[in-house]
């Protein structure tokens, strides 16, 4: 196995407290194996430089687009069982009811290896994520930084993502929004429900973040953490982050605001940038390379 995959793949054993064994067992398992549905005969099963067997695509595919189902009614397709794990992923899995679907969150070449991040599938099924282990990654992936490759992948699962539910109903209405003004200071709280998925917005500076109270588990590039409130932090400029509600929560952000603004659209035009490419160029560097 490519010696920086499988570093990551044994963080993901150490946070998920699964073993090598087991996910083995889990992919031999021929039992619970259904045939692809008819329309996507251009995936194949072929020897990975990654590990083992993976899954190629025969022609290229665009972001966005249905790489193919991956679970059927319970049953597994090759998407299901031979995907192999990458931090750096290609492909992110969307739940639809009990039926699982891989999306592309990058362009795929023709020939490219299918590739998602198996923290993803875990967090889908419910696995009890250990959270010092997560430390222990974050603090490994903070002292060695992470390589452009990654963190740029993670803008785009992010991304993928929010498209994706921005085609979903249930969007959050402003009165689930509230806002409070103090000397030099914006404060936004957003008062969410359990079953909530959030993509936040690219915040141009550094802030304070506060999960009040309720449970959530937030995605960003600082990987996948399970939060309860309280809980305070400090993000630095540029994060975006998804957020899954376990239960109900209240999340608060504490911004600057020096001109002592109440106009709300101003306030979020000199809080939020539109893209990466709107941040200050220190903001936009991933290991020295800006976007």
């Amino acid at each position: 196995m490519n010696e920086t995959h499988r570093a990551d793949y044994l963080r993901v054993l150490a946070e998920t407290g699964m073993t090598h064994d087991r996910v083995r067992a889990i992919t031999e398992n021929t039992a619970n194996q259904v045939e692809m549905p008819v329309g996507f005969s251009n995936l194949s099963v072929g020897p990975s430089e990654i590990d083992g067997l993976g899954v190629f695509s025969d022609r290229a595919i665009a972001i966005g687009e249905v790489i193919g189902p991956a679970r059927i009614d319970g049953m597994r397709t090759l998407l299901g069982r031979y995907v192999n794990h990458s931090p750096a992923p290609n492909a992110e899995y969307f739940l639809d009811g009990e039926n699982l679907a891989a999306v592309a969150i990058r362009p795929i070449a023709a020939h490219e290896e299918v590739l998602y991040d198996y923290r993803i599938g875990a967090a889908l099924w419910g696995a009890k994520i250990d959270q010092a282990e997560v430390q222990k990654t974050l603090a490994a992936r903070h002292a060695t930084s992470m390589t452009a490759e990654a963190e740029a992948s993670i803008r785009s699962r992010l991304a993928a993502l929010q498209s994706e539910i921005a085609t979903l109903p249930n969007q959050i209405t402003e009165w689930r929004l509230e806002h409070v003004f103090a000397k030099g200071v914006y404060i936004r709280t957003l008062r969410m429900q359990a079953g909530d998925l959030i993509v936040g917005k690219i915040h141009r500076h550094a802030h304070f973040n506060i999960l009040q109270s309720g449970t959530v588990t937030v995605f960003s590039k600082d990987g996948l953490e399970t939060l309860t409130g309280p809980h305070p932090t400090v993000s630095s400029a540029g994060v975006k982050r998804a957020v899954f509600c376990h239960t109900d929560a209240v999340w608060t952000t504490v911004h600057d605001n020096p001109t002592d603004e109440t106009d709300l659209a101003k306030i979020e035009a000199y809080v939020i940038a539109p893209d990466y490419e709107s941040l200050p160029y220190q903001a936009q560097q991933i290991e020295g390379v800006p976007l």
